[in-house]
């Protein structure tokens, strides 16, 4: 890469990490001379600056061992359509359920949508069982601080961390902003136990639990003096709440026992009640067999008619004696008299079955009578019924209140008793204060042992844990080497990458960020709980950044950018387009994306579907420009992909437009990975 590109780099890079350590300084003091407003606004978003060694732009820039050891290649299988596409439209298809620019490996192939392709994670954090804030809580309290830079102060990808006693970070896989606004979608992910812990480590309930055992152990006549008093205390309370209860059930069980009676004698009314319309449903059973008897009276002749002649008593019986009536109405014939012969004969026989559908149909509504009141009276006996399992279920009530209620009054006086005797311990019972030598009751003597007992162990504690600290898990989280962990890897591009323009809101690109961000302070190294001050977000990251593994580092580079022109496919016409090379890594191929202008213009559209994923191209190769009728001193390369070929041009009106177009024929030649994966 020329000593220009590198520089340039160089550059891109400090920029985007100048808001988390000093690292390049003579690369951030050359961006800063040239914007320095700027860096003093990104500055103010991470107050703190600490002193690390500088980023490494070798390559491989990350080592994606942390994710996966499996980069094959993803092959496409071969449809009709994507045979039309290639053969007709000169395109690449591009399928929902496999993204063939990612390594087989690559945790966003299971991960967000078709277009989040690229990985970014946040540093990795140890999350505490017990949980207090830093001093200065501002990046922690926003999120973990992977941030996506539209606009200051940017977007939170990740969502606060969850869970506890875990090494953690937080990861998404996003499209890189290659929406028309430079907006970025992302699914978020929280990965837990980014290390393995060692076998025996002490996580934070256990080391709280040890220290105060230590601390016990070694104050036993304090820890006795407590005890006796918690135990004359609970005896108190104990005595206290259950003589309350005891009173409590008492007038509950009154009140009961005096409002059942009134609703015994609403229960025996409704019975009355009931009763009598049974009277009154016997009488409508009656009148509908009277009535059914007169409307049946054509069927005097069947078998089952000689049941309506019965009282009441019979209306079951005759009911399900009834057969079913099924009345079928004729149709009126339409003839003319003067004219058919046989009219009169069909009209005589319509008139007869006429008469004998009324007959049915009266006879029909006539059960239908007799069946509703029937019906009636079954549900005034179920009501009854209720009514009298109700007046039982009451007796019941009352009898069991009244033995629960006698019960009650018997335990009453033993109570008492009690209640008394753990109040003359607690409330009366004089203890001589050895310090002061004034008489104190119990209850005073005892809260002074308790706020003796808790100051002395709040002391304790902010000694005795911080020594639990070589034991910690937290400590195995936070200094081991963390390099295999994916701690702050961005695939993406970052601000300034892109373009810089230096003017007002849009002055760079969108892109990532990675803040240190850290969500708690270290319980073990400061017990907040115990009175210890808590650490500031400035001391924990200077703690966080001095681990080699924490670090926010870049995946992939954009590696050139320029205005080519490009050739049409259909119709042959030359086109300004702007072009950047996204260089790839160990999981994923570079790309070359364009844009129909300059991105810095808020215009500019891009062709993202339509990006160039290099690693399964054919071949690339140098083209002089007069061999596609350039005349002007522009120098062309043609790019063989399996889809179709692209021919593009440094115009001639850029310095040294051979050597340029030599610097992308050699990136675009280095990022060809697999060259016969599809055919």
């Amino acid at each position: 890469m020329p000593v220009v590109a590198k520089a340039l780099l160089l550059a891109s890079c400090a920029d985007s990490f100048r808001t988390h350590f000093t690292a390049i300084k003579k690369a951030t003091e050359a961006v800063a001379a040239a914007d320095a407003s700027l860096i003093e606004e990104q500055e103010k978003e991470v107050p703190f600056s600490i002193s690390a060694k500088p980023l490494q732009l070798s390559s491989p820039l990350v080592d994606f061992k942390f994710m996966t050891d499996d980069l094959r290649y993803q092959a496409r299988k071969p449809t009709v359509w994507g045979w039309v596409k290639r053969t007709m439209l000169g395109g690449r298809r591009q399928f929902t359920s496999l993204k063939d620019e990612l390594a087989t490996g690559h945790v966003c192939n299971k991960v967000g949508e078709r277009d989040q392709t690229y990985y970014a994670s946040s540093l990795c954090y140890w999350i505490p069982e017990i949980k207090e804030k830093p001093r200065d809580h501002v990046q922690g309290a926003q999120g973990p601080g992977l941030k996506w830079i539209l606009k200051e102060p940017g977007q939170q990808l990740c969502k606060p961390f969850t869970g506890s006693g875990q090494c953690v970070k937080c990861a998404v896989c996003h499209n890189n902003g290659r929406s028309k606004d430079g907006s970025v979608t992302a699914t978020a992910f929280q990965e837990n136990e980014v290390m393995a812990l060692p076998v025996g480590c002490m996580k934070e309930l256990d080391i709280e639990t040890t220290a105060i055992q230590n601390f016990d152990n070694n104050h036993t006549t304090l820890v006795t003096e407590k005890t006796e008093c918690e135990e004359k205390e609970a005896a108190f309370v104990k005595a206290t709440s259950e003589l309350e209860e005891n009173e409590n059930l008492i007038k509950r069980l009154t009140r009961r026992i005096d409002s059942i009676p009134a609703e015994m004698g609403a229960v025996r009314n409704s019975i009355d009640n009931l009763n009598r319309r049974v009277g009154s449903d016997n009488q409508a059973i009656s009148n509908a067999m009277r009535s059914s008897q007169s409307a049946c009276q054509p069927f005097r002749d069947e078998y089952w008619y000689p049941e309506l002649n019965g009282g009441w008593q019979n209306g079951e019986r005759a009911l399900n004696a009834w057969p079913t009536f099924v009345c079928q109405r004729p149709r009126r014939p339409w003839c003319n008299e003067f004219e058919d012969p046989y009219c009169s004969t069909r009209i005589r026989d319509y008139e007869d079955q006429n008469r004998d559908y009324e007959e049915c149909a009266r006879c029909k509504e006539a059960k239908t009578q007799l069946s509703s009141a029937i019906q009636q009276k079954r549900s005034t006996q179920g009501q009854i019924q209720a009514q009298e399992s109700r007046l039982r279920q009451l007796q019941q009530e009352q009898q069991t209140a009244e033995r629960d209620r006698e019960e009650a009054r018997r335990q009453n006086p033993a109570l008492i008793a009690e209640k008394d005797r753990a109040t003359q311990v607690w409330k009366l019972d004089k203890i001589q204060n050895v310090t002061t030598g004034d008489d104190l009751s119990t209850e005073r003597w005892c809260q002074n042992k308790y706020a003796e007992y808790d100051h002395r162990l709040r002391a304790w504690m902010v000694v005795d844990v911080p020594r639990f600290w070589d034991k910690s898990c937290e400590k195995a989280c936070v200094t081991s080497s963390l390099a295999d962990a994916g701690c702050g890897v961005m695939e993406g591009v970052m601000p300034g990458d892109i373009y810089a323009n230096g003017k007002g809101d849009n002055r760079l690109n969108p892109g990532l960020r990675t803040v240190c961000s850290p969500p708690f302070t270290s319980f073990v190294r400061t017990p907040v709980k115990y009175g210890a001050n808590a650490t500031s977000e400035t001391e924990i990251c200077n703690e966080i950044f001095s681990n080699d593994g924490q670090r926010p580092r870049r995946a992939n580079t954009v590696m050139l950018n320029a205005t080519l022109m490009k050739r049409e496919r259909l119709f042959w016409r030359w086109r300004p387009r702007w072009f950047i090379l996204e260089g790839g890594d160990q999981v994923r191929s570079a790309q070359m994306r364009y844009w129909d202008k300059h991105p810095e213009n808020a215009e500019a559209i891009e062709s993202g579907a339509k990006a160039i994923v290099l690693w399964d191209a054919r071949s690339v190769e140098s083209v002089q420009g007069t061999r596609m009728r350039w005349k002007d001193g522009s120098q062309c390369l043609r790019l063989k992909h399996f889809y179709r070929d692209y021919r593009l041009c440094v115009p001639g009106s850029v310095p040294n437009a051979g050597l340029v177009r030599d610097e992308w024929v050699r990136a675009i030649r280095a990022a060809i990975k697999f060259p016969a994966a599809y055919r």
